[in-house]
């Protein structure tokens, strides 16, 4: 995995099969949420599951800036200290504060899912709205989650030629970052992240779903960097 952004990508992904996997009936993160955009969704879905069932999401980045507002903040201003992988030498890397805007997009034959969704999207606020990785499995870090207004982009005005399906269109901001890395390491820092998702419902125990970049030129099986969903139970 070369880039944090993309780490964050994979992250959010992770956090939507959390939040809305149960309602949209979802198996696991890499048949029910998938990282393309709107256009070419349908089709990149049934060459994943190989079958024409609708429920799934789709989520793209159609936007990354450059976050003027947290300029001056700590982490921008001095970095972070790691250990760096190759040496064990402490390290400072650059941290570059990112504004990432994502749409995610809900397809459903039930319009009442979608209502389910929009609720459950408006009450993420109030449930933990933050994207919470651990880097290197050491150095925590948290992402600003910000929400706006649903749209409807189903076809029901033209379900007569294109047949009817309901989809709705949620923006989500991330407030991340992007990271420098060591001058002695040429492919990345990143060895393992893992998302945490603190969840309302009762678990007897944690629950881990792997995502793998199986479209990666250099993916291989064993040895493919991976993502760990872990949902956490709260108590209090």
């Amino acid at each position: 995995m070369a880039s944090f952004l993309k780490s964050i990508d994979l992250g959010l992904r992770g956090e939507i099969f959390s939040k809305f996997g149960t309602i949209m009936d979802m198996d696991s993160v890499n048949l029910g949420v998938i990282f393309y955009p709107k256009e070419i969704a349908l089709k990149k879905i049934y060459e994943k599951r190989d079958t024409s069932e609708l429920e799934f999401a789709n989520v793209w980045r159609r936007s990354t800036g450059f976050d003027w507002t947290r300029q001056r903040s700590v982490l921008a201003r001095r970095g972070i200290c790691i250990t760096n992988p190759n040496t064990g030498n402490p390290e400072v890397i650059k941290a570059v504060p990112v504004k990432l805007d994502y749409d995610v997009w809900f397809w459903t034959r039930d319009p009442d899912k979608i209502n389910q969704v929009t609720e459950q999207y408006m009450l993420w606020v109030h449930t933990d709205p933050n994207l919470n990785l651990i880097y290197n499995e050491v150095y925590p870090m948290g992402f600003d989650l910000h929400f706006g207004d649903m749209e409807d982009e189903g076809t029901v005005r033209e379900m007569h030629e294109l047949g009817t399906y309901y989809v709705g269109r949620f923006p989500v901001r991330v407030d991340g970052w992007a990271l420098s890395t060591p001058e002695d390491v040429s492919d990345g820092i990143i060895e393992t992240i893992r998302l945490q998702i603190f969840d309302r419902d009762d678990l007897e125990e944690s629950q881990y779903e792997e995502i793998v970049d199986e479209e990666s030129s250099d993916y291989d099986e064993e040895l493919a960097t991976t993502l760990k969903l872990v949902t956490t139970t709260i108590t209090s």
